[in-house]
């Protein structure tokens, strides 16, 4: 899990439903959050605004990490034979991608415009 192999068979959607939906969202998390967490720290260390690149370039990693697991979702969803859940796992990380890319988009323009 989590090696290059099995990464290419998420975003190719040859998993499940589920392994796709929550290894991929919530792995997607527990790598970003922490990372998330020590740049925080170590940004103090910057001169005022130097963060600023930083956290772009995190956010857009982040961001085309997200989109890359929603597709996985998407394709996975479109062979599965699962009932209505596989939707509402598209659905959810259509939303989880969407918020995502507003993240990046505010962090590197300053301004929210929803």
């Amino acid at each position: 899990m989590f090696r290059p192999p099995w990464l290419r068979d998420l975003v190719a959607g040859r998993l499940t439903v589920g392994e796709t939906f929550w290894a991929g969202h919530l792995g997607l998390e527990f790598v970003c959050v922490p990372t998330w967490f020590i740049l925080m720290i170590a940004i103090r260390a910057l001169p005022p605004g130097g963060g600023l690149a930083v956290m772009g370039i995190f956010t857009t990693l982040q961001s085309v990490l997200s989109v890359l697991v929603t597709l996985g979702v998407i394709r996975s969803a479109w062979t599965s034979r699962t009932r209505g859940w596989r939707w509402v796992a598209v659905i959810f990380s259509l939303i989880f991608s969407a918020a995502s890319v507003l993240i990046c988009a505010v962090t590197w323009t300053g301004e929210y415009t929803g």
